[in-house]
């Protein structure tokens, strides 16, 4: 059964998704950090509805495709004059690009059982916007096909989740073995690209490689930070740069964010050397967790 998390979690890192669906361990790992679906109605529910001409609230409808069952569930399906439209709910500020896949999952999936979808409305407190899902089932059937092809581990590709990822020192591990120039933190395809224009193609090139090389290309700073990144990485052993300031009086908040679960999971307060950690440990405690902060302060 594949719903549109699924398709979002794949989007986010390949190598992940593979492991959520083969590893049980990372499974329920990952599972705990996503938190929990609302409840949907049973699809054969939802469809008895939908054929006495009722609006449905959490309804949900499947259709096999490549393999794959996929499995919709928005917000809201509703009667109009000339079809059916789907409505979903956002709390993200600015229209994203991956809601035009999402409309075309929920329209695809409702449309092939037979319910004419004519558009899909995403609503935010911040926004109002209609899509047509047709526009968006070429892209959604090349994500899909390539699920479905997967059957062995994708190479790891560090991105922005990966701090918080149960399988992050792995992946780390394999770039590092293959000497890849993205296992050093936040170098990117550009810094890549120009270190393999200086004939830099790995991380024993690039840790034995001269500072002044480095330092032209780069300037002297970030030359040397590159280089003993790398040094770091091959050697296996730490690297300072410098002497870590002194926190000033007060008290310093720590904020540790899931991206992919769109939640804050700590709230930690540092008090000179005392730290006082609030741990959110599903989406739905995040208000009351929130308030405990508040009550701290």
């Amino acid at each position: 059964m594949l719903t549109f998390k699924d398709v979002e979690n794949f989007l986010l890192c390949p190598r992940r998704y593979y492991f959520r669906v083969y590893r049980e361990n990372e499974k329920e790992d990952i599972q705990e950090m996503e938190g929990f679906e609302v409840a949907h109605h049973d699809p054969d529910v939802t469809r008895e509805l939908l054929r006495m001409g009722f609006s449905v609230l959490q309804p949900a409808e499947t259709f096999e495709v490549f393999g794959e069952t996929l499995l919709s569930q928005p917000d809201l399906i509703v009667k109009e004059s000339d079809g059916w439209r789907i409505i979903v709910h956002k709390k993200a500020k600015n229209f994203k690009r991956k809601y035009i896949l999402e409309a075309a999952f929920h329209g695809y999936v409702f449309s092939s059982k037979g319910w004419h979808v004519k558009d899909v409305v995403f609503i935010s407190p911040f926004f109002k916007i209609s899509v047509d899902w047709r526009e968006g089932v070429g892209p959604l059937f090349s994500v899909l096909q390539a699920i479905s092809d997967l059957t062995e581990p994708p190479d790891p590709i560090p991105s922005r989740i990966c701090r918080n990822c149960p399988i992050q020192d792995e992946c780390s591990g394999i770039l590092i073995e293959k000497g890849d120039l993205r296992a050093i933190h936040g170098v990117g395809d550009r810094t890549i690209k120009e270190l393999k224009e200086l004939g830099i193609k790995n991380l024993w090139e690039l840790s034995e490689v001269s500072e002044g090389l480095l330092a032209k290309h780069f300037g002297p700073e970030r030359g040397r930070r590159l280089k003993r990144m790398a040094e770091a990485l091959v050697e296996k052993k730490p690297v300072f740069f410098g002497k870590v300031p002194e926190i000033p009086e007060g008290i310093v908040l720590d904020m540790e964010s899931y991206p992919a679960g769109d939640i804050d999971f700590l709230y930690g307060f540092l008090e000179g050397e005392r730290y006082v950690p609030f741990f959110v440990d599903t989406p739905v405690d995040v208000k009351e967790t929130f308030f405990k902060v508040l009550e701290y302060l």
